[in-house]
């Protein structure tokens, strides 16, 4: 009689952990699809952006090259403002960038220099 219990137990166990594989099983494609769904709709949110300020960029700089142009100065005098906006345009950006990915600034920012002062306390 307790070989049959013990079979018959044995036999419910499987088939509610078979269930229960299946049920995790399916929310785990589920997340993954949702996901993807995401990451998908992210990247074409940020192909469009990066378009669009490139569109941007490249419709202020010829702007600013006509404007130039049509001032009326000498040749020279017009490539060196052209020079002088195009020069700035980099080292802004530049700096920026620096001061931006700086580690001393991460430290800071992110709290991690908090944490370690309160380790050597």
């Amino acid at each position: 009689m307790t070989f049959l219990k013990d079979l018959l137990f044995t036999l419910a166990r499987n088939f509610l952990y078979e269930k229960a594989v299946r049920g995790v099983r399916k929310k785990g494609v589920l997340a993954y699809l949702k996901a993807l769904q995401v990451i998908r709709a992210g990247l074409a949110g940020s192909l469009f952006l990066f378009l669009f300020l490139q569109l941007m960029v490249v419709g202020f700089v010829g702007s600013v090259v006509v404007g130039v142009f049509l001032l009326p100065q000498d040749l020279e005098v017009r490539l060196w403002i052209l020079f002088g906006v195009f020069a700035t345009f980099f080292v802004l950006p530049l700096i920026i960038l620096l001061v931006v990915f700086s580690e001393r600034v991460w430290y800071k920012m992110s709290g991690a220099e908090k944490m370690v002062s309160e380790l050597r306390e």
